[in-house]
């Protein structure tokens, strides 16, 4: 009886931290993506093809920058919690992590600049300035990311909110000022408002957060070198997933810029930034679920609880947003307006081809959250890797025939493999944790939904309609009763008498 209450009360703060979290994103993100569609329509589509595409080459090549300190630091700040002298530690450890770091963040820029000049961006001197503030932006950004995994690792999830839409809340006011005084943005001036606003949230956030007392250790003596190689190896097999998995995201972009020119990739680019966006809400929940996965001797019925209670909180509203993709796609474009007709018909393809890989990655995700908490990285490379290849080798059977338009089926074999990945060596590692039943009848109901959008269509009925009665449905198929009353219970804090 007292694991249970124990287990209610740990499944309860999670969802009060997971509802923090999303307030605080949710009055932030949206207006991010809109202010993304505004720049588009700035540079034009030639212009934001180009700066998009090194936008991505920078963020493949981030995880070299971390090296996997940060969910590092949050798994060793959740299991030091509640031990006798783990303040001393925790100070070591973050020092140490830092010091690499630093070391890390020169590399990283000098390994984007090489990148750039090998990629052929040398040709225009604008694009490789671009570069270079993008690196020292993604420098920046995994800063206050650093600062973010410190507070995750302490479960001070409101301070962490905060944190995690700094940096687009100050853009946005940038943005703002820019609009009221009329001016025009090109790809160099706004590579370095990113910059300088990812530099003032890293202030901001220290003040509040309280987490800039730890020291920068911007000089490094050769004999302390020795003492960082433990962190750096403990870091490789987080960094080649995180590594690979950023390159199994962006590389569509990066091919479609380079083989089928900017306007191309900008096109698909504003239909992969609705995706990226609602696979952004899982980035933000899923934190929650690794902190806990993290904490040490976490029993199992608590994994089987946080599992069945994270596939549902991730799939359920990403699988309704991928319904209004697939059936009302021009929803997405309505403030693309210096685009053309066909372009707009390009995007809308794009959009309801990414809508069947947005809604499989949600079912799993939580898996691959679970594995990499449980430090079973190992697998989690090899799923990448293979997706990965599964990636080029579309690309390079479809790109040359079928263009742009091969780029979201790509996406849609990439995810495929990334969720048999998870969900096998998931099963091979923990097999009593899949929850089968929660991913069929989630897998059922997203059916449901899409059959009753489809059947209400041929009725004299706007889409909007459609797709809410198809929402309604997936909410009701998708959650049985018996979790409606438990999960009411734990939001009120009461208990369901037996």
């Amino acid at each position: 009886m007292q694991n249970d209450e124990n287990t209610s009360v740990a499944i309860k703060r999670v969802l009060q931290n997971i509802g923090v979290l999303l307030l605080a994103h949710a009055l932030v993100k949206p207006a991010w993506v809109l202010a993304e569609v505004w720049v588009q329509n700035q540079m034009g589509h030639a212009q934001y093809g180009g700066f998009s595409a090194m936008f991505q080459l920078a963020f493949v090549l981030s995880p070299v920058l971390d090296m996997g300190t940060a969910m590092l630091l949050t798994r060793y700040y959740a299991k030091q919690l509640g031990e006798d002298g783990r303040a001393h530690a925790l100070q070591t450890y973050t020092q140490n992590v830092t010091k690499l770091r630093t070391l890390l963040a020169v590399a990283y820029i000098v390994l984007v600049l090489v990148a750039g000049l090998v990629l052929g961006y040398a040709a225009n001197n604008t694009w490789l300035a671009c570069l270079v503030l993008l690196s020292g932006y993604n420098v920046a950004i995994g800063a206050l990311l650093f600062m973010r995994a410190q507070l995750q690792g302490q479960l001070r999830f409101r301070a962490e909110a905060f944190a995690g839409v700094a940096d687009r809340l100050l853009l946005m006011l940038a943005l703002v000022v820019i609009t009221a005084a009329a001016f025009t943005i090109g790809p160099l001036a706004f590579a370095l408002l990113l910059l300088g606003t990812a530099v003032a949230a890293i202030v901001l956030v220290g003040e509040i957060g309280g987490v800039r007392k730890v020291p920068l250790a911007f000089t490094v003596s050769f004999a302390s070198l020795t003492q960082l190689k433990p962190y750096l190896l403990a870091g490789l097999p987080l960094t080649l997933v995180l590594l690979i998995s950023a390159l199994n995201e962006r590389l569509p972009e990066l091919l479609i810029e380079r083989l089928e020119g900017a306007e191309a990739n900008s096109l698909f680019a504003a239909a992969h930034r609705w995706y990226k966006a609602a696979d952004m809400y899982l980035w933000t929940v899923m934190p929650v679920f690794y902190a806990r996965f993290a904490a040490a001797h976490l029993p199992e019925n608590d994994s089987e609880k946080l599992l069945r209670y994270g596939t549902r909180i991730a799939a359920l509203p990403v699988a309704a947003f991928g319904a209004v993709m697939a059936w009302w796609p021009e929803v997405f474009t309505l403030l693309l307006r210096n685009s053309t007709p066909a372009e707009l018909s390009i995007v809308h393809t794009h959009l309801r081809w990414l809508a069947v890989p947005l809604t499989l990655h949600a079912l799993v995700v939580v898996y691959g959250t679970h594995l990499t908490a449980s430090g079973h990285l190992r697998a989690l490379i090899w799923v990448q890797i293979c997706a990965v290849v599964a990636q080029a080798a579309t690309s390079a059977i479809l790109l040359p025939t079928y263009g742009a338009q091969a780029a979201p089926i790509g996406v849609c074999v990439t995810i495929g493999v990334v969720a048999i990945g998870y969900l096998y060596f998931h099963h091979r590692f923990i097999p009593r944790n899949v929850q089968w039943r929660v991913l069929l009848r989630l897998l059922l109901a997203v059916g449901a939904m899409h059959a009753t959008v489809a059947l209400l269509l041929l009725l004299p009925i706007t889409v909007g309609i459609a797709l809410a009665a198809g929402g309604l449905v997936l909410l009701v198929a998708g959650v049985p009763m018996t979790d409606w009353r438990k999960g009411y219970a734990l939001l009120i804090g009461t208990q369901e008498k037996r």
